[in-house]
């Protein structure tokens, strides 16, 4: 049985943040980061292509749309908002809300009184497709990332990338 991994970021020791990180040090975060960004991507990517028919960033929409809103209901959102799912231009994230909602995954519409504002909300086409990603994803987190560390390594882990803003 796994434990429970939540952590509060309060629960791992605060080190005071050095102002000057050694150069080298820097570095090596940055390539291990970088590697493992990598690794966990590319299985991703391949396996929503191949499963699902989606890129990295359709699921990270599909996901972001799938969060709770009012009374823990998926809630519609800004478009602008979804910029906080995907590191995408405005004129990017619009074409790729185009595609979702061409293939049925996502839905448009007006933001009421807001006439300049378009809502984007998930369709149920768009959660089983969710549906069917989610277990591709943690198998690609869990084996590029989690499998090799205890679970108390997870949840410091969890902890110290919620300090890294």
């Amino acid at each position: 049985m796994r434990k429970d991994l939540s952590v509060s970021i309060e629960s791992v020791p605060d080190a005071a943040p050095s102002p000057d990180h050694d150069a080298e040090a820097c570095a090596g975060a940055w390539f291990a980061l970088r590697a493992a960004h990598a690794r966990v991507a590319e299985c991703v990517g391949a396996a929503l292509s191949r499963e699902c028919g989606l890129g990295i960033s359709d699921f990270e929409v599909l996901l972001f749309l799938s969060g709770p809103g009012e009374a823990s209901r998926p809630a519609a959102r800004r478009v602008g908002q979804l910029g906080a799912a995907v590191s995408l231009s405005q004129s990017a994230l619009s074409r790729l809300v185009g595609r979702l909602v061409a293939r049925g995954l996502v839905a448009r519409a007006n933001g009421g009184d807001d006439h300049r504002a378009v809502l984007v909300s998930l369709t149920d086409a768009g959660r089983e497709v969710l549906r069917r990603a989610m277990p591709l994803h943690r198998a690609c987190v869990h084996e590029h990332v989690l499998r090799n560390l205890s679970d108390q390594d997870q949840a410091t882990l969890l902890a110290i990338l919620g300090r890294v803003r």
